[in-house]
């Protein structure tokens, strides 16, 4: 209920308060004094000594407002009232203006204050309406309280979820969080309804970015937050590198910074690490000593002292190497050097953290000696510079050809024309003639046992082009080791007269492995059967013997002359 503050002496009489009360038409106005107010009295629509309260404003807001009429009854005479602002929170209320006149010409002033809070909280301040007295007018003063909340959105970022341990070149996740922790959604809630309600007091995030090129906020980044809300955004980490990373996240706002609502950043730091296999020590296992004709192996171990698995079940298909962990070093090697006798056998890498794998080789020499070749190892992974990219390396493959090497008298033949003959000559039809010669393990392979043994098999024989003329002696299968010999014997006879030729081939294991069947070599055989003479001797004519008594005398004659000259 309105009340009416009398600056004058009450006075009595029913019929002058009825008279008053009829000429009053401001709203809410009553006379204070049960008897009555007498003529130029002031009053106000909000009432003396009260309150104005303009409830909940958003901080930074400049038009919550409310207004006070002071009216002077009549008889009208010219007063000053004055509006003075005081109290503890003065500084967040403001008035249109100080002093106005009242006067028959305008017996009713308006004073308008405005709360504009530029801070949280409850805030308190007084407005005090005052006239001095003027002729029979006594002083008028009215203390209004101004009371008001200064409201707004606040704003917080928090990380609730580091990125962890992540595959470089592959991507993972952490997450912050932005929250209205304030109030300003409270602003124009007041029930006088003296102002609408404020725009903009929702928490209003105008972007959010990372200062960490290996990290990257996902979109949206602006946000609308009513009070008590919040709103989570992926952070996404993709490294480059192994080994411990962070960013500082930072979320710019409009609004919601301070107890001021002003604008401004919050920040967190989301953490992540970067892991990779890398590759270490890649070692080559020989293939040592092989026999000329088999196949030895080797292998190439390659280390993973990486930490690419700590990312977890990351899988991968890659084609080249088919599936597998793409957190294990993968790789597969290849022989670069032909014509060597290397060649892969062994599977591709994929090699877990801490871990050794192999793949194999094989060695087939083609003959004795040492021999290398380049394995090329190439790697979907894992470079040694911790950025798990692709790269290549080589091995180098190693290995001895060893064997028995094959000789004899008559060369190392292995072919029937390459003049390695064994010529029996001439003999008479009916007679024979034998030849021995010797085969050798000529190699300079030291003693490696079977590896450098020479087997010459008891199946040797003649291919028998002439029939039986050519005959080998029989002989049992021997096994040569390097510097040992061992004789073969032919014999040569027949009854029929000619030209011979047959081959004799000599089956060893050179070339083979121990015991298989290696080299043939081969030989010409040669020999001629002339008809034997008749066996009943001829009677010499006396004629022939003269001639022949005559020579034999001539040359014991001469022989004689030439001792006398000498």
């Amino acid at each position: 209920m309105e009340t009416m503050v009398s600056m004058r002496a009450r006075q009595a009489g029913a019929s002058l308060r009825a008279r008053a009360l009829g000429a009053t038409s401001l709203i809410g106005v009553a006379m204070l004094a049960a008897t009555g107010a007498q003529a130029g009295t002031i009053t106000t629509n909000a009432g003396n000594n009260s309150t104005l309260a303009f409830g909940n404003v958003l901080v930074g807001s400049t038009n919550a407002t409310k207004t006070v009429t002071a009216t002077q009854g009549a008889p009208i005479g010219s007063r000053q009232v004055t509006s003075a602002l005081g109290g503890a929170n003065a500084n967040q209320f403001s008035q249109n203006t100080g002093q106005q006149t009242l006067n028959s010409g305008n017996p009713s002033r308006t004073w308008t204050y405005t709360f504009a809070p530029t801070s949280t909280g409850a805030k308190t301040a007084t407005a005090t309406l005052s006239a001095s007295a003027v002729g029979s007018d006594a002083a008028f003063s009215s203390t209004l309280t101004l009371t008001g909340t200064g409201v707004a959105p606040a704003a917080t970022l928090s990380k609730t979820a580091d990125a962890g341990k992540v595959l470089v070149g592959q991507s993972g996740t952490g997450q912050v969080q932005i929250t209205n922790t304030g109030n300003g959604n409270l602003a124009g809630t007041d029930p006088g309804g003296n102002f609408s309600k404020q725009t903009s007091t929702n928490l209003r995030m105008s972007g959010i970015t990372s200062g960490n090129s290996a990290f990257s906020v996902a979109t949206p980044t602006t946000a609308s937050l009513t009070d008590g809300s919040s709103t989570t955004r992926n952070v996404i980490f993709s490294p480059t590198a192994r080994g411990a990373a962070s960013a500082v996240v930072t979320a710019n706002f409009n609004n919601g910074i301070g107890n001021t609502n002003g604008s401004g950043t919050r920040q967190t730091t989301v953490n992540g690490t970067g892991v990779a296999p890398v590759i270490g020590q890649t070692t080559v296992t020989d293939a040592g000593n092989v026999r000329v004709g088999t196949v030895g192996s080797g292998t190439i171990t390659v280390t993973n002292v990486g930490d690419g698995n700590q990312a977890g079940a990351n899988t991968s298909s890659y084609a080249t190497f088919g599936t597998g962990f793409a957190s294990n070093l993968l790789g597969q090697a290849s022989v670069s050097t032909a014509g060597a006798g290397f060649a892969i056998t062994g599977p591709d890498l994929s090699i877990a953290d801490g871990s050794s794998g192999s793949t194999s080789f094989s060695f087939t020499p083609t003959a004795r000696g040492a021999a290398t070749a380049d394995a090329t190892l190439d790697f979907k992974n894992g470079s040694s510079d911790g950025r798990n990219t692709a790269f290549q390396t080589t091995a180098a493959l190693t290995g001895t050809g060893v064997g028995p090497e094959f000789y004899s008298d008559y060369g190392n033949a292995q072919a029937a024309n390459d003049n390695a003959t064994l010529d029996f000559g001439y003999i008479l039809q009916g007679y024979s003639s034998s030849l021995t010669f010797s085969l050798y393990n000529v190699t300079d392979d030291p003693d490696l046992g079977d590896l450098t043994k020479l087997t010459i098999f008891d199946s040797s024989g003649i291919l028998g082009l002439s029939g039986s003329v050519f005959q080998l002696a029989a002989f049992s299968t021997t096994a040569l080791n390097p510097s040992d010999a061992m004789d073969l014997t032919l014999t040569f006879s027949g009854l029929s007269t000619g030209t011979f030729d047959d081959i004799l081939t000599i089956h060893t294991d050179q070339g083979a492995a121990f015991g298989g069947h290696g080299l043939d070599f081969k030989f010409n055989l040669h020999g001629v059967i002339l008809q034997a003479p008749d066996p009943t001797p001829a009677v010499p004519e006396p004629m022939t013997l003269t001639l022949f008594g005559t020579g034999l005398l001539g040359m014991a004659l001469a022989r004689r002359a030439s001792r006398r000259r000498g």
